[in-house]
């Protein structure tokens, strides 16, 4: 158990990441965190495949997770620990940041997927980042479905807002607001349906 890769495990945990492959990215950038005495955040418990997931790949990881279903408490164990609220709700995010206490290294939203939900959680989390810390957004496919109040080109959703970063990690060149990302952020690396943001 101890040598299988991230993917191997996910698909021993039954968690759907792997139908998108996600886990070949995550190996990519987790695997030097892998036993090291991290916090990880993830929105959207469902089943708790994904918190089983990272709680067997994280060795030393403290890890939370988030979700608006009561029921997904059941999932908590020794190392995880979850929170009952809305991703878009501010005043909870702020009380789940003061409950962790410490910074995070590793958020990943795989939650709801409107607009409002992913735009308002990373706004919120990302300065509970260390630095060189990850933030990643998964199924950003969703905005490009009116389901999700997307659609292609809409000003409003988060792949249009994504591409408003690129001015925010050249920030010291121009100097001029372009989003509360200025001077925060190091780098993002896009994917089909997923992001990954390294906070400077």
């Amino acid at each position: 158990m101890g040598n299988l890769g991230l993917h191997d495990i996910a698909v021993e945990c039954g968690t759907d990441k792997v139908s998108h492959k996600y886990p070949l990215l995550y190996e990519k950038y987790f695997e030097s965190l892998r036993h090291k005495p991290i916090r990880i955040l993830e929105i959207g418990v469902k089943y708790g495949q994904s918190l089983k997931l990272w709680e067997r790949y994280f060795t030393k990881a403290e890890i939370y997770g988030i979700d608006r279903v009561r029921n997904c408490e059941k999932y908590k164990s020794v190392r995880t620990r979850i929170f009952i609220g809305n991703q878009s709700d501010v005043i909870f995010l702020d009380q789940v940041i003061k409950s962790i206490g410490d910074k995070l290294d590793i958020i990943i939203d795989d939650g709801g997927h409107q607009m409002v939900e992913q735009q308002t959680s990373l706004q919120v989390l990302f300065p509970n980042l260390n630095s060189g810390g990850i933030y990643v957004i998964e199924d950003l496919h969703t905005s490009y479905r009116e389901t999700h109040n997307g659609g292609f080109h809409l000003e409003t959703t988060t792949i249009e807002f994504l591409k408003t970063f690129f001015d925010s990690i050249n920030f010291r060149f121009h100097k001029n607001k372009s989003s509360y990302m200025d001077g925060k952020l190091f780098s993002f690396h896009m994917y089909e349906s997923i992001c990954f943001l390294f906070k400077r």
